[in-house]
């Protein structure tokens, strides 16, 4: 399992450092988890877009999820099949930029 480097959400939807998936591989996404580390709920909106694409009500993940404060995490584990291809993206959104933090699992596919 590989997982990308941990990042926060920001108030728009761009495209999440590292989660592009390389040519001529495949990803197998495993877990999500999403960190509130401020005292206030933010809610946070996670895409999986297709390679040439754009974050869109076609492709949520995580559609406006509500966090907990304080450190308070939701957990995404996938046991259906997840899978990006080439090209293909992970964008995030939160409520409020700067205050949630993710983590992404995943397993290299070739």
């Amino acid at each position: 399992p590989h997982k990308l480097a941990p990042g926060q959400l920001a108030g728009t939807a761009p495209l999440l450092t590292g989660a592009t998936v390389p040519a001529s591989k495949a990803w197998k996404v495993t877990s999500i988890i999403l960190v509130n580390d401020t005292t206030s709920a933010v809610t946070a909106t996670l895409h999986l877009v297709p390679s040439g694409g754009s974050a869109d009500d076609t492709n949520i993940l995580i559609k406006a999820k509500s966090i907990p404060v304080d450190g308070s995490c939701l957990i995404y584990e996938f046991r259906e099949q997840v899978i990006l291809d080439a090209g293909d993206a992970i964008y995030g959104l939160a409520s409020v930029a700067s205050q949630c933090t993710y983590h992404i699992s995943y397993i290299e596919l070739s």
